[in-house]
């Protein structure tokens, strides 16, 4: 989903265990159970794997990840990250073994002891339902050994191992090469168990379009893909932003003759019609509405009659069925060296109306012109599918339904994350749905001010 733009600074810590064992590692000669921390914080995109390195490093042992669980601050200034690793059977030098089931409230630092707790929680029972499978024991090699394997069935011997390159509540990535040429395997979070299918199914149908796909592992949910080389337009000038946004519109129009075949390998069916039924209750989530401001609240409390219109009234704009992105941002459109755009992480893709994935591309810019231009350029890509005046009317609805489909994700993500991952995106619904009621009352002036 959509990710912080800023670029925080991580201490980074090393939670380790003892083979056979319970007991985990701490500095030696310090009183307090103290986990080892690097010396120096790093900064680093979430989710971006480089900590890793940095336990390697302070173990002056190899290591081998298990799971790294991001701990960030308010606003995403700065945070924890929390590396475990595979056991061992020796204490690194600086290091000594200590059974935190009796002092895990004693540990330090403070930000580790939710992690601390979830070790000790689950050592020796069986899986929690919403464990993501890439943050178990073992998972590393499983992964490592078919990645190598279906590289060499593609003719790309490995000459660079697998290595972790990304990991978040969003799935894990691995990285390895062949002579230069880079690939990267993606195991996705449990909330999107069938995004390897859909995006296999989406690489035939759309080639070039998105990431090319040199294997796919459906019951692992596992995704070998070619690196694409670009470039994200959202760190190029507006034209790209344009281009890239004529790009998908292309791509959805020409998923109107297959886009049934997304549902048919796993891929939800999103109506605007669910969407609509759905507004009244989504206040009962997590005490959405007593997470609202008061006036916020009586405003959605007001707005829903108008909200589940603004859904029905794009829905009858005459649209077809198409593949929707649903985290669509000039983060996930890439430019290639060749000059081509590609459209990346189909995470969350479904078969829906493909206006809703405005709302997530236009919030990105503060700019209104920007904004409007977006829209314009879109609706063109649009054309003469249904009339002009229809397509302006959809284009007005878009940004609060596309808001309102947010929501709905969110509170389906949030239901489906492990504890403490959840917690990177506490507060998205809420935040989603405000929008939703700014776009319903000020149009593309939404967001562009404080009120």
């Amino acid at each position: 989903m959509t990710e912080p733009s800023t670029r925080p600074t991580w201490r980074v810590v090393a939670l380790v265990g003892r083979v056979d064992g319970p007991e985990i590692l701490v500095r030696e000669g310090i009183d307090s159970p103290t986990l080892p921390t690097a010396d120096q914080p790093i900064e680093v995109e979430p989710f971006d794997a480089d900590a890793v390195a940095v336990i390697a490093a302070l173990m002056g042992v190899p290591i081998v990840p298990i799971r790294l669980t991001w701990l960030p601050d308010e606003g995403w200034k700065s945070g924890t990250i929390v590396v475990e690793a595979e056991p061992l059977e020796v204490a690194p030098a600086g290091t000594r073994w200590l059974d935190p089931t009796e002092v895990i409230e004693s540990h330090e630092p403070v930000e580790a002891r939710s992690v601390v707790r979830r070790r000790v929680q689950r050592r020796g029972a069986p899986p929690p339902r919403k464990e993501p499978p890439y943050a178990r024991a073992g998972w590393f090699v499983r992964a490592s050994a078919w990645m190598v394997e279906r590289m060499a069935d593609a003719g790309l011997p490995v000459t660079e191992s697998p290595r972790l390159a990304y990991q978040g509540p969003m799935g894990a990535v691995l990285r390895a090469s062949s002579d230069g040429q880079v690939t990267y395997l993606k195991w996705p979070t449990l909330a999107f168990p069938h995004e390897a299918a859909i995006t296999h199914t989406l690489s035939r149908r759309a080639r070039g379009a998105v990431p090319s796909v040199l294997a796919a592992e459906r019951a692992q949910n596992w995704l070998l893909m070619h690196d694409h080389g670009g470039r994200p337009v959202e760190d190029e000038p507006p034209r790209r932003w344009l281009d890239g946004l004529r790009h998908h519109a292309a791509l959805q129009r020409a998923s109107i003759e297959w886009a049934d075949e997304i549902p048919a390998v796993g891929g939800q069916r999103r109506s605007l019609e669910r969407l609509a039924a759905a507004i009244p209750t989504m206040l009962d989530y997590e005490d959405l509405g007593g997470r609202f401001a008061p006036e916020v609240r009586q405003a959605w409390v007001a707005g829903v009659p108008a909200l589940v219109d603004a859904c029905a009234a794009l829905d009858d704009a005459g649209l077809p069925d198409t593949v929707v992105h649903g985290d669509l941002h000039p983060g996930n459109i890439v430019v290639t060296p060749e000059d081509r755009y590609v459209v990346v992480d189909w995470s969350d893709a479904a078969l829906g109306n493909p206006f809703v994935d405005l709302a997530t591309y236009l919030t990105r810019t503060k700019d209104r012109d920007l904004r409007v231009r977006l829209l314009d350029a879109y609706v063109d890509g649009w054309d003469g599918f249904v009339d002009r005046a229809r397509l302006d009317a959809a284009a007005d609805l878009a940004m609060t339904v596309g808001c309102l489909y947010q929501v709905q994700t969110y509170q389906a993500l949030d239901a489906a994350l492990d504890e403490p991952d959840r917690a990177i995106f506490t507060g998205s619904d809420a935040g989603w749905a405000k929008r939703a009621l700014d776009f319903l009352e000020q149009g593309l002036d939404a967001g562009l001010s404080e009120r």
